[in-house]
């Protein structure tokens, strides 16, 4: 690995700038995430051609850098050639202007503060959609449920979705620069068995004449984040107005005392009808639209995950895998979508004669396929050679409908990928499972046939634009 991404380690910071100009520095699952001072001292082209990276893109302030699955340990990697562990953090006002306020400028703040907040809890999604289907495995092999290991194994898989408030909470923290153990305090304070007991109970309740609002909070994801937003402002408001002595005790305290209040009476109230509102919204556009608004949407994924506006669906099939069990819409598009995706990375990689191409554009496609991770096949093909995008499109838009059609049900929250394909065994039978494969196959099929024929070897990328 060293060795394949040295070049990349060692020219990457120099290309952004160098490390004065980069801020803050983070990965998700596939990309390098900088946010640097002075985006005019980014050469995106240079950075583009480093062997290794698949492409890139700016999600507001932020240059993101697509690498893949072996994204961690380039992360490592750079930070042990440039010792970016060692960079000061930086304060909000330190930040490089960002110019003149409109719809989109706040609009990308909005999905890059989701997208930062929300992209580190997907490995612990995928932990606890495969251990449930082992769950489902061990049921099928004649293990009961009142197995020793069978109940530890669940213990564990429940707690990746009930915790989610917690965890939400800890890398909401992060992304907002405030502290995460009083951020975790209040994902931890959402749950509390005493709390879920009066939410369950009681028909009313006050803080010193506040009412409050009772709601259960587990498996939610709006109402952490969005309380440790207004945290990180009421903790940055108190640091600044505190003796340097007493920082230590008052701002922690006095933050978490502010913020029990405004949490259980304001904020997290509002991001959990915000959330059911949401979950609301989308189940009336598949009642509406049926097949064709499945069609429609998987046909658009690609460029709702470019825009970073998928994070924003979190929170509704999490609530309705939690209330309900089962998801319709959303989960069932990120498969046909991903496979579709590898599909066309495939059929690329079969048309080309270039050897260092084929190798790229094969990995990319056994990543979206089997592990369901599309960005490497999304940048570095389908957004590369746009006859491979529309290809795509029309594919993920027939598997779409053909999935809306049959009616095809996601029953856990996995990796979308065939990795995680037992997420459609539920229900009656082995149906729902079967149309399942028939949506995802159709649509990749569709896209594999569709790209090889229109790929021209040979030829410039324009050409194949």
């Amino acid at each position: 690995m060293a060795s394949k991404y040295e070049v990349l380690a060692n020219e990457i910071v120099g290309l952004l700038g160098g490390r004065d100009n980069i801020s803050f520095f983070t990965h998700c699952i596939t990309r390098l995430r900088f946010n640097v001072k002075d985006k005019g001292l980014v050469q995106v082209k240079k950075v583009e051609k480093l062997p290794g990276t698949v492409g890139s893109q700016w999600v507001g302030d932020q240059y993101q850098v697509i690498i893949g699955t072996a994204v961690d340990d380039v992360y490592r990697l750079i930070c042990e050639k440039n010792g970016l562990e060692e960079l000061p953090e930086v304060e909000a006002d330190d930040a490089a202007p960002t110019g003149k306020l409109t719809a989109k400028t706040i609009a990308n703040k909005i999905f890059d503060a989701i997208s930062g907040s929300l992209a580190p809890i997907i490995p612990i999604l995928t932990c606890g959609g495969m251990l449930k289907i082992l769950m489902m495995f061990m049921g099928y092999i004649g293990i009961p449920e009142e197995d020793g290991a069978y109940q530890i194994i669940s213990f564990v898989q429940n707690g990746c979705f009930y915790f989610l408030p917690v965890f939400i909470a800890a890398f909401a923290a992060k992304k907002f620069r405030t502290n995460v153990g009083v951020a975790m305090v209040i994902g931890s304070m959402l749950l509390h068995p005493a709390w879920v007991g009066i939410t369950e109970t009681a028909t009313s309740m006050d803080f010193f004449g506040i009412p409050v609002y009772l709601a259960a909070y587990s498996s939610t994801v709006f109402p952490a984040f969005l309380s440790v937003f207004i945290m990180s402002y009421v903790e940055r408001f108190i640091n600044k107005h505190c003796p340097e002595i007493l920082k230590g005790i008052v701002v922690p305290v006095f933050t978490l005392l502010i913020m029990i209040p405004v949490a259980f009476c304001l904020v997290a109230p509002l991001g959990r009808i915000f959330g059911d509102y949401l979950s609301a919204a989308i189940i009336w556009l598949y009642n509406t639209t049926g097949f064709f608004g499945v069609a429609v949407f998987a046909g658009c994924l690609p460029f709702i995950i470019i825009t970073g506006m998928h994070y924003g669906f979190f929170s509704y099939f999490l609530n309705e895998f939690a209330t309900k069990g089962v998801e319709p819409f959303y989960c069932i598009s990120n498969y046909i979508m991903n496979i579709s995706m590898g599909a066309a990375s495939l059929a690329v990689a079969i048309r080309t004669r270039n050897k260092e191409a084929k190798s790229t554009y094969l990995a990319a496609a056994f990543t979206a396929i089997v592990a369901g991770v599309s960005e490497p096949a999304l940048f570095g093909v389908a957004f590369r050679y746009r006859k491979a995008l529309f290809c795509s499109m029309i594919g993920c838009f027939i598997g779409g409908a053909l999935a809306g059609l049959l009616h095809v049900m996601t029953y856990i929250k996995t990796s979308f990928g065939l990795a995680g394909i037992a997420a459609f065994i539920g229900g009656d039978g082995m149906t729902n499972f079967f149309f399942a494969l028939l949506a995802i196959g159709v649509g990749a099929l569709v896209t594999f046939v569709l790209t090889f024929i229109a790929f021209k070897d040979g030829v410039d990328d324009e050409q194949n634009a």
